[in-house]
């Protein structure tokens, strides 16, 4: 979810033969869709930092280096090979729609098996669209690439 969007993506492009599919939800890849904004300068200088939440001053911190690991990231994502579903709200207030669009040209062709569009859902899936999500996961289980499961030893 989020920020985990472009990390399960690098495993996947780094270790194709160990990831059998990936379930992104409301995934932050493009590069060009990170903004450093005002907000996140004053919340990360040190007298202000210490104003906000533990969480929010943390998230911050992570958001930082972001664009410029999207951007290392980028040319890698070419080499994901497992069957991927994207899931995300069109109305998500911190990571645009316009990263499925993203997703859609930068990875393989056929690789996208789905693209999951939640309306009125906004960027906290996990939490408010569980089912959906579990149904996004279950969907890639026939799918993705895996080691088949041995047959049951019956004993004489």
């Amino acid at each position: 979810h989020s920020l985990g969007g472009p990390i399960i993506a690098q495993v996947a492009a780094q270790f194709p033969e160990r990831v059998g599919g990936l379930v992104i939800l409301a995934g932050s890849l493009d590069p060009d869709l990170e903004k450093w904004m005002w907000y996140n300068e004053a919340i990360h200088w040190w007298g202000t930092s210490y104003l906000v939440p533990g969480m929010l001053r943390r998230s911050n911190r992570e958001l930082r280096p972001m664009r410029g690991e999207l951007e290392k990231l980028k040319p890698l994502l070419q080499q994901i090979t497992c069957p991927v579903v994207i899931v995300h709200a069109p109305d998500d207030m911190l990571v645009p729609w316009e990263n499925v669009e993203f997703m859609q040209a930068a990875f393989p062709e056929g690789t996208i098996r789905e693209v999951v569009r939640l309306e009125d859902r906004n960027h906290f899936l996990p939490w408010n669209s569980e089912p959906d999500v579990r149904k996004a996961i279950e969907s890639l289980r026939g799918d993705a690439r895996s080691e088949p499961e041995p047959e049951p030893q019956v004993a004489d």
